[in-house]
C-alpha cells in the first residue's frame, strides 16, 4: 500500500474510533469535508500543517499518526 493510503487509513480509523463524521472533523480541523474524504481515500497527500490540524482535531500528536503509519510499512516513492 503506498504512503498516502496507508495514511487515509490512519486518519478514517482514527476518526471513526471518535464516532466522529467527517463534517464534525473537519469543522474541528478547520478543513473543507472533500479534502478530507481525498485524503481518507488516498488521493491528496497533506502538507504537514494539516497534518497537525487533524491531529489536534483527533485529540492526538502528529507522531502518534505517524507511528501508526509506519506500523502499516508502506510503499514510500520519491
Amino acid at each position: 500500500m503506498d504512503i498516502k493510503h496507508a495514511f487515509g487509513r490512519v486518519i478514517a480509523r482514527r476518526r471513526s474510533q471518535l464516532k466522529l463524521s467527517q463534517d464534525s472533523l473537519c469543522e474541528r480541523a478547520g478543513i473543507d469535508r472533500s479534502f478530507l474524504s481525498e485524503i481518507e481515500n488516498g488521493k491528496f497527500q497533506p502538507t504537514l500543517t494539516t497534518i497537525f490540524l487533524i491531529a489536534r482535531a483527533l485529540d492526538c500528536f502528529p507522531s502518534e499518526i505517524i507511528k501508526e503509519l509506519e506500523g502499516l510499512d508502506p510503499v514510500v516513492e520519491p
